[in-house]
């Protein structure tokens, strides 16, 4: 370089790095990926196992399919309800290794068939030799039976095993003798066992189960086991399917909330964007309320369930006749929705839309729940839903006076044409949506005919926990 020269900048004066979109696309490459559960685990596990080569160790953590480590998951329930069959096909969908607490104590030659409960120790011994030996090669399990009493349990913690999940299949002592009486008969496959075995097996279970699984109460999820079995090994997948709650941070929550009318739809979204301190987004009245020229000022709500726009009449005509999102994607990109994340119902009825919304990536919802609901469920709570045309108070029972009676109008989309028309729409729009904005495992639907707060339940853990590992998992 000749004297007296400098170096020119790289970049003209007109550039301007989009700093932002890097920090967004950082910050949502290191949550996609759970880098900080992956962190985490193998640090966790480094602590634990104490291995004489820690970097090898370490090495061997990051092969680990799943971020957060290897599934540990324990299946519990009264004998005689079919179990094991579930167990294997479990461990064989997700390429586990299968421990069963029984067939360890066959191999030993002990007998399984008297009428209490194997000793403590002998079999907490066999079955933590065979989890000590899957763990040595990074391999998760399933554990068929184990533990059983709350002694079981604490030999477990003192070992430092930890369940992923607990799965606990339910079925009461009369539909296991019936079941038992079809596998005599030669009905039904199945280990026969002798009633009076059985019965006292039975007992010792609802004994000593509340105890043992005590510790494990926010892992623990209860299935019906006499339920129809595709739906119980559904139930079990979809449940070893969901990643613990991650302590990495994340970003501002995006959820999108489908489902015909009468199904709860508005209910969920709006108790759950309480729930995560984000704004609720009413799409259906927000384009109704604006294309009838309320466009209503004001600050947030400290709940921030606001659906209205902060923006002059004229301002927001323009502004959401540019977006390709209209009204609603104007509200979307309102300072709190950016800061606070989205929860939002009453929008995306086409996969025309869904495209549009699935593009923009600063919108793009990280979590969709569809609800699923039969027309006479929705009828059946839309059926008492009025409104008070002196007052406005909306009603959701018949009140008892009747002058008040008299003033209550029904909405006309409520009437049972319109409700059964609007659940056939959605039912025939619905898989092309979910085809757009599903992927990755970002979709869950959500039967939503049951106790609503069994549905919530449902909702609430699948937009708090990381992703759900993928189907290719294994």
């Amino acid at each position: 370089m000749a004297p007296g020269t400098t170096l020119e900048e790289p970049v003209t004066k007109e550039h301007t790095p989009d700093l932002g979109t890097s920090l967004y696309e950082m910050t949502e490459y290191l949550e996609k990926q759970q880098a900080y559960d992956l962190f985490d685990y193998m640090l966790r596990d480094l602590l634990v196992a104490q291995p004489k080569d820690p970097v090898q160790h370490m090495i061997d953590c990051l092969s680990v399919p799943v971020p957060s480590g290897p599934l540990q998951v324990f299946v519990c329930s009264a004998p005689g309800v079919g179990r094991s069959q579930y167990c294997k096909d479990l461990a064989e969908k997700f390429g586990l290794a299968y421990i069963s607490a029984g067939e360890l104590l066959r191999g030993q030659k002990v007998d399984v068939r008297k009428l209490d409960l194997a000793d403590d120790k002998q079999v907490s011994d066999v079955v933590l030799e065979a989890v000590k030996k899957a763990r040595s090669s990074m391999q998760g399990f399933i554990l068929d039976g184990f533990p059983r009493t709350k002694m079981q349990t604490s030999l477990l913690q003192e070992n430092g095993i930890v369940p992923t999940h607990v799965l606990v299949l339910k079925g009461n002592t009369d539909k296991i003798m019936e079941r038992q009486a079809s596998i005599r008969d030669g009905n039904l496959q199945g280990e026969y066992v002798d009633p009076q075995v059985l019965q006292s097996k039975i007992n010792l279970h609802t004994c000593h189960s509340s105890a043992a699984l005590e510790a494990y109460a926010n892992k623990t999820k209860v299935i019906d086991a006499f339920a129809p079995p595709d739906f119980v090994a559904s139930e079990m997948e979809r449940t070893v399917r969901m990643l613990p709650r991650s302590k990495g941070p994340s970003g501002p929550p995006r959820v999108l909330v489908l489902g015909p009318r009468g199904s709860g739809v508005r209910e969920h979204a709006s108790r759950l964007a309480s729930r995560l301190g984000s704004v609720f987004v009413d799409g259906e009245r927000l384009q109704s309320t604006n294309a009838g020229g309320g466009y209503t000022g004001g600050a947030s709500s400290p709940r921030r369930m606001v659906t209205s726009i902060d923006l002059p009449k004229e301002k927001l005509e323009n502004t959401a006749a540019k977006d390709a999102l209209g009204d609603v994607g104007v509200r979307l990109r309102q300072p709190d929705c950016k800061k606070h994340g989205y929860v939002m119902c009453g929008f995306v009825q086409s996969s025309d839309i869904a495209s549009v919304l699935s593009e923009d990536i600063y919108l793009r919802p990280t979590r969709v729940i569809a609800l699923r609901a039969s027309v006479s469920v929705c009828l059946a709570r839309l059926r008492h839903l009025t409104t008070d045309k002196v007052t406005g108070k909306v009603w959701t029972t018949r009140p008892q006076d009747e002058n008040l009676r008299k003033r209550l109008n029904r909405s006309k989309e409520d009437m049972p044409d319109a409700v059964q028309a609007a659940s056939e729409a959605y039912d025939a729009n619905l898989p092309s949506i979910l085809r757009v904005l599903g992927s990755g495992g970002r979709c869950m639907e959500v039967q939503a005919d049951g106790d609503p707060e069994d549905a919530y339940v449902d909702i609430v853990e699948f937009v708090e926990r990381p992703l759900p590992l993928g189907s290719s998992e294994k």
